[in-house]
């Protein structure tokens, strides 16, 4: 727990000082460091298969593919309200 906080108080801290000059909207900027997020987790997917990076004896790559769908399909099924969350970020940041 301790390492994630870290990251989460260093993710904060960088934003602060990044943005502090600039008029951003926090969705919009919440939404685009998580495609960002979502991108890097792509290029990252492969190392699953390592055992110890994503569980003690690695995953198979059908499992990740699966993974990834089954994670697609839970995002743009069971919650329609953040759908509409992406719907209008994507749209006010466009402006």
């Amino acid at each position: 727990m301790a390492p994630l906080a870290r990251c989460s108080a260093f993710s904060a801290v960088y934003k602060e000082l990044a943005f502090k000059d600039e008029d951003v909207d926090v969705l919009v900027l919440t939404q685009n460091v998580s495609i960002y997020q979502m991108f890097i987790g792509f290029l990252f997917a492969p190392f699953c298969v390592i055992p110890g990076v994503q569980t003690k004896e690695g995953m198979e790559l059908e499992e990740i593919g699966t993974s990834l769908w089954g994670g697609m399909r839970s995002y743009f099924s069971a919650n329609l309200g953040t759908v509409l969350l992406t719907l209008y970020v994507c749209r006010r940041g466009k402006k």
